[in-house]
């Protein structure tokens, strides 16, 4: 028989107490020591630490000292399942222990979560998690890679994101809010893919959000998640920390989308003013505070407009009926709070005059001097120092492209839009606009030029694909997230086929969808039953066949154009590739994430790039070589294009 109302009123006291005293032994002697004076609640009160231990497995970002009794299941110097061996710790809480690891197989690094107990009932639960974790694929959620069981225990694998969790920036001090309000785009839109996907979260607070080296959020930790209308009588009791915890779960009712989305309204809030509301307050106090009907109190801050105050405001109100809870409501109001002011305008209008005065001064200026033919495999020289293009306009730029008339494009993904450089590196256009929906580009990935120039990019955030004219207007749009024909979930790679059709790679779907030049969806390739885990980069060959880069299994899958396997290219265990090229003697180019690049001949066998591999050994996000045979290489860390002459004739066959 589920507890009585009155009986949830004395569990919720009893966990509190339970939180208070520190954790200091298992849940079975603390539920049985703390109701003592109610017996017949021992085993719910024990089940619901359990909930609250199992979200807690973040809540220390640093390793805490062991006590008697209380060592994890495996050492730092094991390896795990005989592919992982453990680097570090990372963080440890009652649940159990988040490590660094490696995967020796692969070669990458991962984080690897190992529960603290080896039982059934932690099994169950890292199980339950992995497979609400691997429902969803999005850019702002930590991908988990495996779940490991090992005897009778289960580990489970993710994605390592280097940087740091949420509430440790936080720690140092509030956010600027345009920093915040990006942030917050981030977590609704991994909170609506993850409800989409019929997934709650139940526990979204700044240690569950990881920050990559970029600052792009990353929602973590979903071992308190439950599916969307199947979440057991009184479980919203046994998940989430009470300050990031909707009134309406605390009053013990079902936790909801509107919960997860009061959970972001709480972190908005600490990251705009460095705490939360009531921080002062714990256990019972904060409770109380939480359950009173009187509105949290929001003072303005003076660098932070009212309107992002308001947004705050209205997420966090204690009626779930009046909470601004709906994701594209929410997201409208973050693109109309980041749109510059009038006054922010003039002074743009300003600058632009200035710049045109600058121009024509620059015009009327000697023409400088030709630049000598450069040796083999020097780099191209560009307006930057360094001999690049792009630098201070490109952040985290990804995916590459020469347009007929030598032009050089590349996704310019933080802010939403495509770059198009001159060869002398001078921006000369600016394709899309930052925003959510299929007119906009919220996170673009794959840049392909048609032969008449029209450009095709692929959004991985808004699950779209775009056509732009040479003059820059927006002539086509298709997608949308889905499973049907013409809609995506994750859209990568894309490329033009001599035959004229525009090849899109569907990640989250696991196919190739095919257009023509207008957008018209004319056929889907499947790839799911060859053993494609990840569609990164797609490259069509001249005789119609495709290369598919897939990154997690560590290939590059040749296929026909019906997706019946014809080869494979691969370079040994910690070959992870990305995007792909070809030059003109039909060898294949691959960036690899190990920061190199690999270069396939016509007979799938590799070949060395000699000392121009050495010179280009950094992250590379796009690979595509121009109309004279140079090759274009996109340095993702460093926001950079890397023109490299003579690429081809520095190949040599690998013996």
């Amino acid at each position: 028989m589920p507890p009585s109302a009155t009986d949830d009123d004395i569990l919720a006291e009893l966990l509190l107490a339970w939180e208070e005293s520190g954790r200091p032994e298992p849940a079975s002697h603390a539920a049985e020591r703390l109701s003592a004076r109610h017996p017949q609640l021992a085993k719910e009160l024990e089940r619901r630490i359990i909930l609250l231990c199992q979200m807690a497995w973040l809540d220390d970002p640093a390793p805490r000292a062991e006590s008697a009794g209380d060592q994890d299941p495996v050492s730092q110097k094991d390896i795990l399942h005989g592919r992982y061996r453990l680097l570090k710790p990372l963080s440890r809480g009652w649940f159990g222990s988040l490590y660094h690891a490696t995967d020796l197989e692969l070669g990458r690094d991962v984080a690897i979560k190992v529960p603290r107990t080896r039982d059934a009932s932690s099994a169950d639960s890292l199980l339950r998690e992995a497979r609400y974790a691997s429902r969803l694929r999005h850019q702002s959620i930590v991908p988990v890679f495996d779940a490991v069981r090992d005897h009778d225990s289960v580990f489970l694998v993710y994605e390592f994101i280097r940087g740091m969790d949420l509430s440790q920036r936080i720690a140092k001090g509030p956010l600027p809010w345009r920093e915040a309000l990006v942030i917050l785009r981030q977590l609704i839109e991994a909170t609506a893919h993850a409800h989409a996907a019929g997934v709650l979260h139940r526990d979204i607070k700044p240690a569950n959000i990881l920050l990559d080296a970029a600052g792009n959020a990353l929602l973590a930790d979903f071992g308190s998640a439950v599916a969307i209308g199947q979440l057991p009588f009184s479980d919203s009791l046994g998940a989430g920390s009470v300050a990031f915890t909707a009134p309406e779960v605390l009053r013990g009712d079902d936790a909801s989308r509107g919960s997860d989305f009061y959970a972001i309204g709480m972190v908005f809030h600490s990251m705009l003013h460095g705490r939360l509301p009531g921080a002062d307050l714990t256990g019972p106090a904060l409770r109380d505070l939480v359950l009173s009907p009187r509105e949290w109190e929001l003072s303005h801050s003076g660098p932070v407009p009212r309107r992002v105050t308001d947004l705050c405001r209205k997420m966090i109100l204690k009626s779930s009926a009046a909470r601004l809870s709906d994701p594209e409501a929410i997201l409208n109001r973050i693109s109309k709070a980041l749109k510059p002011s009038r006054k922010t305008l003039a002074f743009s209008a300003f600058g632009a005059l200035a710049a045109i005065v600058l121009g024509v001064w620059w015009w009327r200026m000697p023409a400088a001097p030709a630049i000598p033919p450069e040796a083999a495999f020097e780099i191209e020289h560009g307006p930057s120092p360094d001999g690049t293009i792009g630098g201070g306009i490109l952040k985290l730029p990804v995916g590459l492209a020469f347009a007929p008339d030598g032009t050089i494009l590349a996704a310019n993904t933080a802010r939403g839009q495509v770059c198009r450089f001159r060869w002398d590196g001078g921006l000369v256009q600016v394709l899309g606009r930052r925003g959510s929906g299929v007119r906009f580009l919220f996170y673009p990935h794959g840049v392909a030029v048609a032969p008449d120039g029209t450009v095709f990019v692929t959004d991985h955030g808004n699950h779209v694909v775009h056509a732009y004219a040479p003059d820059g207007n927006l002539v086509a749009f298709v997608g949308g997230y889905g499973k049907s024909d013409g809609r995506f979930i994750e859209p990568h790679g894309i490329a033009v086929g001599k035959n004229g059709k525009v090849y899109v790679g569907d990640n989250g779907n696991k196919r190739i969808q095919v257009f023509d030049q207008e957008l018209k969806w004319l056929e889907t390739i499947d790839l799911s039953e060859i053993g494609v885990s990840s569609i990164v980069g797609i490259l069509v060959r001249p005789d119609g066949s495709l290369v598919i880069s897939d990154r997690v299994s560590g290939k590059g899958w040749i296929v026909n154009d019906r997706g019946r396997l014809e080869g494979v290219l691969s370079a040994g265990p910690s070959f992870q590739p990305l995007w792909l090229a070809m030059d003109s003697d039909e060898n294949i180019w691959v960036g690899d994430a190990s920061k190199r690049i690999v270069v396939f001949g016509r007979d799938k066998l590799e070949k060395n790039l000699g000392d121009l591999g050495k010179r280009l050994s950094f992250y590379p996000q796009g690979l595509a070589f121009g109309p004279k045979g140079e090759l274009g290489v996109v340095n993702y860390a460093a926001g950079k294009i890397i023109i490299a002459k003579n690429a081809v004739e520095s190949l040599s066959q690998r013996r």
